[in-house]
């Protein structure tokens, strides 16, 4: 039995031309990562703590967590690099078939 998440990347194809790599699987660094970036908590005046799910913040952790790599371009053909600020300027299209990809690759175990 393995104890650790691999290491290796599998490549998507986002078109004839285009492509990411991503994390086979999530290891459980990842996974607390993750479930910390979705939640934000304050403390209320009375010492009540409030929370609330940033989706927006924890979709964007998910995509940067397993981006690997791509050959994604500009417009002046120069390669954009795997940062927050570029994966915030993804289309929608894209940004949901590498989140389903990352899906695919990381299903909750079976009972």
């Amino acid at each position: 039995m393995e104890y650790f998440a691999s290491q290796e990347t599998e490549r998507v194809q986002l078109d004839e031309k285009s492509w990411v790599d991503i994390k086979k699987e999530m290891s459980y660094g990842d996974t607390q990562k993750l479930a910390a970036s979705f939640m934000k908590m304050r403390l209320q005046s009375k010492g009540d703590i409030d929370s609330d799910i940033d989706i927006e913040t924890g979709n964007i952790e998910l995509l940067l967590i397993n981006i690997a790599d791509w050959n994604l371009v500009d417009e002046k053909g120069k390669k954009v690099p795997v940062i927050r600020e570029n994966i915030r300027r993804l289309k929608s299209s894209t940004a949901e078939t590498i989140l389903t990809a990352i899906g695919e690759r990381n299903q909750p175990p079976k009972a």
